[in-house]
């Protein structure tokens, strides 16, 4: 009678645990794939095209910080010769005062110079990103994947079946003008270092 009872009870948890299976759904492939965009911009050309934009801008930058550094030395030597050879104790610490709001002025421009050339970099990498983005989702999706992650240092490793960089590198292939850039892409980018 005890050796029934068991048998049924274990009958009744097997066929409980199998109804709970029929409930779970089918893994129909991975959920996760991973697309290096780092390996799609340079076997695409993107990487030195948005270098060769970085660069450009930051030449840009470069030049009207010189413009501003120029304009500051005229300021202080157009002082220095209104104060002429024999200045007095006060007028040497109003020049010194002067002369330390220049370069914290020219300090202040190169900080803002660097931050534009910074945020134009990002800007375009991020661009480059979303007109990647529809493509590398479209076969994550074919595959069954509900995220795409990008390999870097916070990943351990992935098997290589879930690296779908190969078919949207294909795929972008097919459609070049996707990775065209919008015209007028290095407009607004390098604004005179003095505008702020």
């Amino acid at each position: 009678m005890r050796i029934k009872i068991q048998l049924t009870i274990g009958l009744a948890l097997t066929a409980f645990v199998m109804m709970a299976c029929d409930q779970l759904p089918i893994n129909r492939g991975p959920s996760i794939v991973v697309v290096d965009l780092d390996a799609i911009a340079k076997a695409t050309g993107q990487d030195a095209a948005i270098q060769r934009q970085v660069e450009n801008t930051r030449n840009e930058l470069s030049s009207d910080l010189a413009d501003t550094l120029a304009e500051l030395e005229a300021q202080l030597n157009q002082e220095m010769e209104r104060l002429g050879e024999s200045p007095t104790e006060s007028e040497r610490r109003e020049f010194q005062q002067m002369t330390t709001q220049s370069r914290q002025e020219f300090a202040q421009s190169q900080a803002i110079a660097q931050q534009k050339a910074e945020q134009f970099q990002a800007r375009l990498v991020m661009e480059f990103r979303q007109r990647v983005q529809p493509i590398a989702a479209e076969i994550g999706a074919k595959r069954g994947a509900k995220l795409a992650l990008l390999p870097g240092p916070s990943m351990l490793w992935f098997e290589g079946t879930v690296d779908i960089t190969d078919e949207v590198l294909a795929a972008l292939r097919a459609q070049p003008s996707i990775l065209e850039p919008p015209v007028n892409q290095n407009e607004g980018a390098a604004e005179p270092s003095g505008a702020e």
